[in-house]
Formats: C-alpha cells, structure tokens, sequence
C-alpha cells in the first residue's frame, strides 16, 4: 500500500494522522494551490506516493519546502521526474502533500507475522537511526497495555522517552493507547480481526511525538494477506509439560538471526 492508502487504514481504526492530501498530477496542483495556502503553515512535506518505493529520501522523494506556489510547482515536477527515472517500474500515485509537524521522539512500531511465533509486535528507538541504536523490545500477540508500557520501560533509550534531564518526557499513554490499537489487528485465537485478510507487515517508522502533544505515523509499510485458516486446538501451544524447555540436557541452535529485532534474535539473546 501506498503511504495515503495506510493513512485511510489508520484513519479508519480511530487513530490520528496528519493533515495530509495526495495530489495526483500538475492539473490536480494547480487546483488546491491556492487552498493549500490557507489551509496550511508556511512550511509542508511532500514525498512521493507509490506502493513500490520504500526509501523515498534515496530517490529525492521527500522534501520539506515553503508553501508557496511557485516552490511546490517546481518542486512537484522535480519530484516525480526524479522517481520515474529512477524506479520505471513503479506504480507511482502521485505526490502527497502533508503537515509540517514539530518532532520531539521519534519511535519505530510494528506488527509482522512470523513464520514461527505468529503475529510480534515490537517498539523501540525508530526515525533514521533504527538500525544505528538497534534499540527493540518485541512481545508476541495477544499484547495488552500493560505490556507495552513494560516494552517501552526495557528500551535502553527509555530515559529520553521519561524525559531526560528536565527534558519535556513523551505522553507514555498516548503511545500505549496508539499501540494497543496496532496490537488488536493480531490474530485471535486462530481468527483474524480483519475477517478474510490479516495483516502480514505493519511497520510505522517513525511513529512520533510532537510538541503539541499528538502522536502521529509519518511513514508506514502496509501489506495484507488472506487470512490463514488456523484449528483452534493449534493456536494454544500445549503447556503442560514445560521441562523440556526450561530443563534442557542439550541446546541446539538452528537458522536463529543474530538481528535482535526478530523474535528468534531475542530469544537466541537470552541463552
């Protein structure tokens, strides 16, 4: 899904997004320029809207610029040139233009089905410096509330998040009560809240804060599968006998990633 299609989905489950509006072509510009003008701030983001391409800023598919005609019509044509030369194949919508929102945390937040565990969500340090901090607590489905706030206080950047030296701390609350709705969208004994379709990935990054008190997905990755057909006796693992587990004579470790953002990296972590 493209970033205004994943907007429609959040929307839709009661959650904030931020003012936003896909502009189509140069026609569809020239209509709502004067609009945009007054509906808002002098400052807007625009990047490029399309399925296939993830990495907008590699591409030149992101740009922060004034609100004035003049700049948004060069800036648009610049824009799409650059995507369409660099990805040919790619589906591309048009540009989405948004709000310009003043960032204080930036967190990382997602839902993926894996092969092993099901649906895991994870939480953690997000925006450009994901991978540099490497900072994710992951719980598998169903997580409430309580255990995303336990997920948020294991981050070892959880001092930013409480706020730092007298630094404004982030609205725990507000971010909890975002991720629970995420959470909800797992998998529930063996049925899929979404009916036929469940969700395969949902990674919002960055998911933020803002000095006006909103937390809000800036950039999302959405994709939908058909719902897998799972008995119920199967979606509870059986528990009891546990010394196998918590008693082992031996260990053996296979095809474990070493990337602790996975659920098999995490366990492999604890050994």
């Amino acid at each position: 899904f493209a970033l205004h299609e994943a907007y429609d989905f959040i929307a839709s489950l009661g959650i904030d997004v931020p003012k936003h509006e896909l502009i189509a072509d140069t026609d569809a510009l020239e209509k709502r320029l004067a609009a945009i003008g007054r509906e808002y701030s002098s400052r807007v983001v625009l990047k490029i809207a399309s399925p296939d391409i993830h990495h907008k800023a590699e591409i030149g598919g992101v740009a922060i610029v004034e609100n004035k005609p003049e700049t948004l019509r060069a800036k648009f044509a610049e824009m799409l040139a650059s995507a369409k030369k660099a990805r040919p194949e790619a589906r591309i919508d048009g540009v989405l233009l948004m709000e310009m929102v003043e960032i204080e945390q930036e967190l990382i937040l997602s839902l993926i089905d894996d092969a092993t565990f099901g649906h895991v969500l994870s939480i953690g340090k997000g925006g450009t410096l994901t991978e540099i901090f490497k900072d994710i607590a992951l719980h598998p489905a169903p997580v409430a509330g309580g255990d995303i706030e336990k997920m948020l206080r294991s981050l070892k950047t959880w001092p930013l998040l409480e706020g730092y030296r007298g630094a404004k701390g982030a609205d725990i609350g507000a971010i909890t009560a975002f991720a629970e709705k995420i959470a909800a969208l797992a998998r529930k004994n063996g049925d899929s809240p979404l009916g036929d379709f469940e969700i395969a990935e949902f990674e919002i990054n960055p998911l933020v804060t803002t000095k006006d008190g909103r937390v809000l997905p800036i950039d999302s990755i959405l994709r939908f599968r058909e719902a897998k057909k799972i008995a119920p006796e199967s979606a509870h693992p059986n528990l009891t006998n546990l010394d196998k587990l918590f008693k082992p004579q031996t260990i053996a470790v296979v095809g474990a990633s070493d990337t602790p953002q996975k659920m098999g990296g995490a366990i492999l972590g604890l050994l």
